[in-house]
This record gives structure tokens, C-alpha cells and sequence, in this order.
């Protein structure tokens, strides 16, 4: 009797043991699987951010797509506008060839120091509502250079210098012309009176930007094609007038030769 009661005793701890090995391995089971599926659902809530985030990225990408055609032609323009650090020679170059298209004659050229523009010497509190709304980095790196030019020619001459100024999309600002009969034709013939000097006085408008706009939008874009491996919209060629030309025939626009086209481009 004795030993059936110990046997009984030696069954019921083991099946106690089992029931207890049981609920640890459960236990331990349940929570492993459930700090996995927190796991994964972390995970998922991740994923589903990061493609939220692709889709706007997308969507941004698209958009971006579109807009770098004109981006390109604008920041060229820009280029054109405002020249990044150039040198006293190409000035002078730029300016003698709008003179020689218009048929006249620089006689004098002066040419001060760079100067900052007046908005970025003026005090925040002191600048108008256009002048706060300027990036102030744009506006340290952009300088000013006043001229003063005589030049010899009648006054069609004057008006195709004028408008080939325009024409070659740099920026610079007439803020006075004046004119004279040149030395020795006063009291002369109706003939000789087209032989006049006129004082043009301006500004010429530059940046010191190392690498200009239309450089880093043309970087980007190989960026862009490279990394997206596709070739990205481009804008057709643009019909830009040549510069007026002044003959003994009448006045007419040149056409753009393929080094004026290539730095246009």
C-alpha cells in the first residue's frame, strides 16, 4: 500500500512538472511570437511611411520633370543677366561688338571698381518691401559697375547700340544719354550733322557666384539621368533675334552665328 502511494505521488509531481513545462514553454512561446508580430508591425507601419514618402517623391519628381525644360532656358537667361565674375576684357568685348554691329565708334570707354548693390548696404529695417523679399545671399554675391561710354555715330546708330543691348539679354541699365555734334562739324552741312557723339552713361550688373545658374541646372540634371537612368525632357531650340546691324544698305538683324548659338545654349 505503501508503495502504490508513492507511486501515485511520484506520477503527480511528474505530471505536475510536464503542466508547468508546458505553460512555460507556451508562455514563452506567446511571447516571442507576440514581440515578433510588435516587431512586424513596426516594421509595417515603417514601410507604409517610407511609400507615402516615395509617392509624394514621385509625384515631386514628375512635376520636376516637366518644369526642368524651362527651368533650363530660364536659368540661361539668368546667366546671360547676370554674368558670373567676369573679367574687364569680356566688358569691353561685349560692349565693341554691340558698337561695330550698330556702324559706330567707341571713342571713350571708363569703367569704375565693383560695387555692391545699394540694397545690400542698406540696413534690413531700412529696405523696401521688394528689396526684403531678395535672398541675402543673392544679394551679397550680386555687384554693380557704373560706365561711361562716348560713341560716334548718328542717332540710328544709337538706337541699334540701344536695342542690341537688349537683344543680348545682359543686364545694363541707361540712365543718361546725352548728345553733341562731334569736334569740328558745328556750322557744317546737313550731311555732316550724322556725324554726332553721344554719352551714354549706365551700369553693368554681374554676380560672384564661382559657378553660375545655368551650370548647376545642367549638373542636375546629369545627376538626375544618371541615378533615375532615364533621359529627361528637353525644350526645343528657341528663336532668338540676331543683333541689328547698321549698313550703308539700311538696317537689318544679323543672324546668330554657331559660337553666339553655343554660349547662348
Amino acid at each position: 500500500m505503501t508503495e502504490r502511494r508513492r507511486m501515485m505521488r511520484l506520477v503527480l509531481v511528474n505530471t505536475i512538472i510536464v503542466i508547468v513545462a508546458l505553460v512555460l514553454v507556451i508562455g514563452v512561446t506567446y511571447y516571442l511570437t507576440n514581440k515578433k508580430v510588435r516587431e512586424l508591425e513596426l516594421q509595417l507601419t515603417s514601410l507604409q511611411e517610407q511609400e507615402k514618402t516615395m509617392s509624394a517623391q514621385k509625384e515631386q519628381l514628375e512635376r520636376f520633370k516637366g518644369q526642368l525644360p524651362q527651368m533650363e532656358v530660364d536659368s540661361k537667361i539668368i546667366s546671360l543677366l547676370l554674368p558670373s565674375n567676369p573679367e574687364q576684357k569680356e566688358w569691353v568685348k561685349f560692349l565693341q561688338e554691340n558698337v561695330e554691329k550698330a556702324n559706330s565708334e567707341i571713342i571713350v570707354l571708363e569703367m569704375d571698381q565693383p560695387k555692391d548693390l545699394p540694397a545690400a548696404t542698406k540696413p534690413a529695417k531700412s529696405r523696401t518691401a521688394e528689396e526684403q523679399e531678395l535672398n541675402e545671399e543673392t544679394l551679397k554675391k550680386s555687384k554693380v559697375m557704373a560706365t561711361t561710354m562716348e560713341i560716334r555715330g548718328n542717332f540710328q546708330n544709337v538706337l541699334a547700340f540701344i536695342e542690341n543691348l537688349k537683344r543680348s539679354h545682359r543686364l545694363y541699365r541707361i540712365d543718361k544719354i546725352e548728345g553733341s555734334l562731334s569736334q569740328g562739324t558745328e556750322g557744317a552741312s546737313e550731311s555732316a550733322l550724322l556725324d554726332l557723339s553721344f554719352e551714354l552713361t549706365g551700369e553693368m550688373y554681374f554676380t560672384t557666384e564661382e559657378t553660375d545658374i545655368s551650370e548647376k541646372i545642367s549638373e542636375l540634371r546629369t545627376k538626375l539621368e544618371q541615378t533615375l537612368a532615364i533621359k529627361l525632357p528637353t525644350m526645343g531650340e528657341s528663336t532668338e533675334e540676331g543683333l541689328l546691324e547698321v549698313t550703308s544698305g539700311g538696317t537689318s538683324a544679323s543672324e546668330k552665328t554657331n559660337e553666339e548659338k553655343e554660349s547662348v545654349e
